[in-house]
């Protein structure tokens, strides 16, 4: 096969390669190079990939990429990973595991979308982000103890587990309490809006940490790098403003380790102790470690929830989309059936929403859309789930509601709505038609296709009757 090439061949000869050995440039490059369509097909791949997953080229190329991956993996390709790139045009380092001949092999996946073509260089990770490097350095160093590798080994294992960000900060904390035989240890997390949050453990100078007034960029840990002091004397000198909240808590040393991404300061390690501790570079070095360990899985699962986000829920309102609609009404009819409970929908569509888009343009549109949802999520109730189904038309899913409830939270809805402030075309309102199905529990094990189309229905019945009203239908 001759390996992909967006350059004429003319201009291969210009760069003094003929194709034989620009063929071998790409066949032996040391990382595995993949084509594949938009179609989800592999149209090409060199030899270097096809040596690490043990198949031949008629194996693989035609073949549809996501054959290359287990179950779980295929999952997260095609609900999150596809989605983020079709949206972004590329994505870098992406954690997988590729299936090969004789078992798996994990991988970095990198990958942009060029016209009609996903191109994707594929990285061996089973030395992943350096960690056996680190651990053979630590065997060689005499001032480091088997338990001290035990530590690592553990903490990666169990970093690999953590599914959200609450459980990696508590591996975290107790891998480096045991490690450095701490009296107390901490992560404190930045989030999107730049805020911090003790995630985990315990501060001891927490409050003082949380006063802009008397902390210092030790505390606040932005721009400090690694901090290590040894002593009551030590910070005394380095940090006079610390040493009476020091002693109050009965700590004499500490020690702050970012926890660094690649886009910057994601967090921070501290560790305290209540006596005199001098910490080693090794010391320093292991908190490090755990700290990068830390750091590439929690972008692993901001990622995660971002590619999560972008497949369950609607980009322009927040709201639930159509496919998370789908499952709340599966679970909630089956839920529904098992309780012996009705459950009722409804379905919301604005009038006079089009002359908002015609006049004032989609961006305005756009506005009113996120506005209309907030409005939604404060009308219902706590465990309602509110969802927008495409367009103008939302829907609203209300667990352990007859008539009476839902009549209630649809009321609430339309009200809701007609309070849109100032600003619409001369002449037009902004109000709410709304269709609404009930399913007593006997019913609960019909389709809900069905049920849904008992809900728009009764809202065509509002939409006919005049709009800017109530129907119900019945399942």
């Amino acid at each position: 096969m001759t390996p992909p090439s967006s350059e004429p061949a003319d201009a291969i000869h210009d760069a003094g390669l003929d194709t034989s050995s620009y063929r071998e440039l790409y066949d032996g490059s040391p990382c595995g190079l993949l084509t594949v369509n938009t179609e989800g097909f592999v149209t090409g791949a060199n030899r270097t990939l096809l040596d690490w997953v043990g198949r031949s080229q008629l194996e693989v190329v035609g073949a549809p990429f996501i054959e290359l991956f287990p179950a779980a993996d295929q999952l997260f390709y095609e609900t999150r990973f596809a989605p983020i790139l079709h949206l972004r045009g590329e994505l870098h380092e992406v954690a997988l595991t590729m299936t090969t001949a004789t078992g798996s092999l994990p991988i970095l996946l990198n990958a942009r979308l060029l016209g009609a073509e996903i191109r994707m260089a594929v990285f061996d990770a089973t030395e992943r982000q350096g960690y056996e490097r680190t651990l053979l350095a630590a065997q060689r160093a005499a001032e480091v103890s088997e338990q001290r590798l035990r530590v690592l080994h553990a903490a990666a294992s169990e970093f690999a587990d953590a599914a959200t960000e609450s459980q990696l900060a508590d591996c975290l904390v107790e891998n480096s309490r045991q490690a450095m035989a701490a009296t107390a240890c901490a992560v404190v997390l930045v989030d999107g809006s730049g805020a911090t949050t003790l995630v985990a453990g315990e501060h001891p100078l927490a409050a003082l940490a949380a006063d802009p007034a008397a902390r210092n960029d030790v505390l606040s840990f932005r721009t400090a790098g690694i901090v290590a002091v040894d002593s009551l004397d030590d910070a005394r000198q380095r940090y006079p403003a610390f040493v009476d909240e020091l002693s109050a808590a009965r700590i004499q040393a500490f020690s702050v380790v970012p926890i660094e991404g690649r886009d910057g300061i994601l967090g921070a390690l501290l560790c305290f102790f209540g006596r005199p501790r001098a910490l080693s570079a090794e010391d320093l070095d292991l908190q490090v470690t755990l700290a990068r360990g830390a750091a590439q899985v929690l972008s692993r699962i901001r990622l995660q929830d971002e590619l999560m986000a972008l497949a369950l829920y609607d980009q322009l309102t927040g709201v639930a989309n159509r496919r998370l609609l789908r499952e709340h009404l599966i679970q909630g009819m089956a839920s529904a059936g098992r309780r012996d409970h009705p459950i009722a929908m409804l379905v919301i569509d604005l009038d006079g929403f089009k002359t908002v888009n015609d006049e004032l343009g989609h961006q305005r549109g756009d506005s009113v859309l996120r506005w209309v949802a907030a409005q939604l999520s404060g009308a219902v109730r706590t465990d309602d789930i509110v969802g927008r189904f495409g367009g103008d038309e939302f829907i609203v899913i209300c667990h352990e509601a007859d008539e009476a409830v839902a009549r209630a939270v649809a009321e609430r809805v339309r009200e809701a709505i007609e309070a849109y402030p100032a600003g619409l075309p001369d002449g037009t309102r902004l109000t709410a038609s709304v269709g609404i199905a009930i399913c007593a529990a006997d019913r609960a094990g019909e389709r809900h296709e069905d049920f849904f189309a008992v809900a728009d229905a009764a809202l065509y019945r509002s939409k006919r009757e005049g709009k800017d009203r109530i129907s119900v239908g019945w399942l």
